[in-house]
């Protein structure tokens, strides 16, 4: 079996993943002086990171588990099951954390811990974006939820004062104030509310690709691999087991998304991680001009004005890595989409299905491995991996140069779970 050889600096650090969150890891890592070594058995940000709405803003402190929000999934199991029944001995640990979570002192807690890294999303970016070149690829023109009856927007209210105690801004609009800032809306809109500071990315594909280009002409090195397990010596893992060999490392940093969890079991590590799924449409020509993301309240989807089209982005699904997708959403998320914008041109759709990697208290592991020393976790992102990967990056990097992180991390703590160790 071959060995691959990469210890030729006394800072090597191995990242496995080369989804955003990863390349930001690598591209953090580099800027430190690290020789960084990105692996994946995909191309560079040909997951998950490929196929999200792009919105990139700081709104997102909201998580998934509200208080009711395990009662009401599971009423619908027998409706519109966001869970595979196959999967539900499996999703088990992660439900009975879901539930936990929803309790409403932890969702404060929860707001505040998604705020406290969002609020450095700016920041963070910036240098990689500047260096990268990529700062055309990022919109600012703001968000916008559109309502088309009462009862969903009253159902937002508890999420809107959640964000509002969060520092989010953001201003509730007419049916009429709603389409001076898009005219292509139509008549069944009856309320919205606009998120003045959040952006979109018109190509994330593209971003992933320019951010990776740099880290390569930069001195990176980024290798086509499976990551199977690892190898360990006395102070944590030394080697990585591949299909096509062994590579050496030193320090690693686990950002492989959904594919974290068994990683980092091997690695001690037992963490209530699943691949919430979400479904994408992409229309070339929709012959409907958007100037930013319109999240359709009530539905959870979110059209995307971006270079290559429309995208119509949403939902989410626990049925584990590997049952082929659901055609049954795609064609909710055209629906929901032409219930609003009733002469939208769905000619040559394309579909798409990706894993996102969530947690049940919605909030990323990030920080040092509880058992090895040289190991680092970055993964369980959920539905804001590409708004919080470049301060995740950025913290992976103070933590494996013996710097203070730029703030608090203890709430997204590898060992927050009480069983996590062993």
């Amino acid at each position: 079996m071959q060995v691959r050889s990469r210890k030729n600096s006394s800072n090597e650090a191995t990242v496995i993943g080369a989804g955003i969150v990863g390349i930001c890891c690598a591209l953090y890592l580099q800027r430190q002086g690290f020789s960084v070594t990105l692996v994946d058995k995909e191309g560079p940000g040909e997951g998950c990171s490929m196929g999200n709405a792009g919105v990139f803003g700081v709104h997102s402190c909201v998580p998934l588990a509200m208080p009711g929000a395990f009662h009401r999934l599971v009423g619908s199991l027998n409706v519109s099951p966001p869970i595979r029944l196959h999967q539900l001995p499996k999703a088990a640990t992660w439900l009975f954390h879901f539930l936990l979570s929803s309790r409403r002192e932890h969702v404060e807690a929860i707001a505040i811990a998604l705020s406290a890294l969002q609020e450095k999303l700016v920041e963070s970016y910036a240098p990689l974006l500047e260096a990268a070149r990529a700062n055309a690829l990022i919109q600012h023109a703001g968000k916008l939820h559109i309502y088309d009856n009462a009862k969903a927007f009253e159902h937002d209210a508890p999420g809107r004062d959640l964000q509002r105690r969060n520092g989010a801004a953001f201003q509730e609009l007419s049916a009429a104030e709603a389409r001076e800032l898009e005219p292509a809306l139509g008549t069944s809109v009856m309320r919205a509310v606009y998120y003045p500071k959040v952006g979109h990315c018109v190509d994330p594909l593209a971003l992933a690709q320019s951010l990776v280009i740099h880290f390569l002409r930069s001195g990176g090195h980024l290798l086509r691999h499976e990551v199977k397990g690892f190898e360990f010596g006395g102070d944590g893992p030394c080697r990585l087991v591949t299909e096509q060999g062994r590579i050496e490392v030193e320090n690693v940093v686990l950002a492989a998304g959904a594919w974290s969890q068994g990683l980092a079991r091997q690695l001690g590590s037992r963490l209530p991680l699943e691949s919430e799924r979400g479904y994408h449409l992409m229309i070339p020509q929709p012959e409907l001009k958007l100037a930013r993301p319109i999240h359709l309240g009530g539905r959870k989807v979110v059209l995307t004005p971006m270079t290559q089209g429309l995208r119509i982005a949403g939902f989410g699904e626990l049925a584990g890595l590997r049952t082929p997708p659901n055609d049954k959403y795609a064609e909710r998320l055209l629906s929901s989409a032409q219930k609003v914008f009733p002469h939208l041109n769905a000619h040559n759709v394309t579909r798409w299905m990706g894993h996102r990697p969530t947690m049940p208290d919605s909030l990323p592991v990030i920080g040092r491995s509880p058992r090895y020393p040289n190991v680092f976790f970055a993964f369980g992102h959920g539905r804001v991996g590409l708004a919080l990967a470049a301060i995740t990056g950025r913290i992976i990097a103070e933590l494996a140069t013996g710097r203070s992180p730029c703030l608090n991390i203890t709430p997204y703590a590898p060992d927050r779970f009480s069983w996590s160790r062993g």
